[in-house]
C-alpha cells in the first residue's frame, strides 16, 4: 500500500463516497492492514467540532448569525487535533465527505465567499499534510441526471430535502433558484468550485468520473492508486440466502430481507435506504452497503449492530415472522 495515514473520498451526494470507502476498509483488513472507516454520520467522528445536540446547536447559531469566521476557526482547530491524534493511532484512518464535503457543504450555500473557502480548505490540506493524505474525487458531466439518479434512488423526502436545502438556501435565494432544476444548477456550481479545488491541491489525488456507473473499472482504478489488493469475496450458498429472506418484526418497525440476482437486500428500516443491499463477510453474516451497520442471521432472528450515529442506535433484534414485540 501507498505510505499514507488519511484516506479521503469526496464528491457529490450519491456519487458513491460512502461505499467506496466501505469497499478500502474491507480491502485492508482482508490485507492485514489496520484501518478505521469513520462514516459522516457516525458519533464521535474526530473531525467534526460538534458531537451532541448542544455543540450542533451552537454551530448553527453562530451561522445564523453571520459569524462563519468563528465557525471556520473551530472547525480548522478541531481538524489540528484530529492530525495530533493520529500520531497515537497506528491505523490508516478513512473519512468520506469531509474534506470538501462537511464545513465546505455548509459554508458555500452560506454563500461565503469562495475564496474564504479555499483559504479554509488550504489549511486544512496544511494540517493533515504529515500524514501523506490520499484523496480520491467523484465527479459527473451530467450532474441532472446523476442527481436524478440519486433521488429516484432514495424516494421522494430526499428530492424535497435536496431541492429545499438548494433554493432556501442564501445562494439559492440569491439566484433565484427554484424546484429540481435549481437544486441541480447549486450543485453545479459548487461542482464548478470543487473541480478547482482538485485541480489546485497538493495531495495524492486520483479523480474519475464515474457517470457510467462502471463500478468494477472504478475499483481497480482505486486499487492500482492505493496499490491495495481485492478483498476476498464471500460466496453464500443460494439455499442459505433463501433462509434468510422474510418478513422480520422489531416491535413496530418492520424489514423485509429479499433475494434478487442471487444477492441479499434489506428494505423497511429508517436508519437504511431503501433496498440496500447487503455484503457477505462470512456465511451468516453481512454489512449494510455504505453503513457500517453489521448484520447477523440467527436462526428466525435479524442482529443488527454498529457504531451509534447521529439517529440513534443501530443496534436491534428482529424476528422472524412478527413475534417480537418489544425491540
Amino acid at each position: 500500500m501507498i505510505d499514507t495515514k488519511i484516506i479521503l473520498v469526496e464528491g457529490l451526494p450519491g456519487s458513491g463516497k460512502s461505499t467506496t470507502a466501505q469497499f478500502i476498509s474491507q480491502c485492508l483488513s482482508d490485507s492485514g492492514i489496520a484501518n478505521k472507516w469513520w462514516y459522516e454520520e457516525e458519533e464521535g467522528h474526530p473531525v467534526y467540532m460538534f458531537n451532541d445536540d448542544e455543540s450542533m446547536k451552537e454551530v448553527i447559531n453562530d451561522l445564523a448569525n453571520g459569524d462563519y469566521q468563528k465557525v471556520v476557526n473551530n472547525a480548522l482547530e478541531q481538524w489540528r487535533r484530529f492530525s495530533d491524534s493520529l500520531m497515537r493511532i497506528d491505523q490508516v484512518i478513512l473519512i468520506d465527505s469531509t474534506f470538501l464535503g462537511y464545513l465546505t457543504w455548509t459554508l458555500f450555500p452560506l454563500d461565503v465567499p469562495v475564496n474564504e473557502i479555499e483559504k479554509y480548505l488550504a489549511e486544512v490540506e496544511r494540517i493533515i499534510s504529515p500524514w501523506k493524505p490520499a484523496l480520491i474525487y467523484f465527479h459527473q458531466r451530467d450532474v441532472h441526471n446523476s442527481l436524478k439518479k440519486i433521488c429516484d434512488k432514495r424516494g421522494d423526502t430526499t428530492t424535497e430535502r435536496f431541492i429545499q436545502n438548494a433554493s432556501e438556501s442564501k445562494y439559492g435565494i440569491a439566484r433565484k433558484l427554484v424546484g429540481f432544476d435549481g437544486m441541480v444548477s447549486f450543485w453545479k456550481d459548487y461542482r464548478h468550485f470543487t473541480n478547482s479545488i482538485i485541480e489546485k491541491t497538493r495531495m495524492r489525488k486520483l479523480s474519475i468520473e464515474n457517470s457510467e456507473g462502471d463500478w468494477d473499472k472504478y475499483l481497480l482504478e482505486i486499487m492500482e492508486f492505493l496499490e491495495i489488493s481485492m478483498s476476498k469475496k464471500v460466496v453464500i450458498r443460494t439455499e442459505d440466502m433463501d433462509s434468510y429472506t422474510g418478513i422480520y418484526k422489531c416491535g413496530e418497525m418492520i424489514c423485509e430481507v429479499y433475494r434478487m440476482n442471487n444477492e441479499l437486500y434489506m428494505n423497511g428500516i429508517q436508519q437504511i435506504w431503501p433496498n440496500s443491499r447487503l455484503l457477505p463477510r462470512m456465511k451468516n453474516q453481512f454489512e449494510v452497503e455504505s453503513l457500517p451497520i453489521k448484520v447477523t442471521f440467527s436462526s428466525t432472528k435479524i442482529h443488527m449492530e454498529g457504531p451509534r450515529l447521529f439517529d440513534g442506535s443501530v443496534e436491534k433484534v428482529f424476528s422472524k415472522g412478527g413475534d417480537s414485540t418489544t425491540c
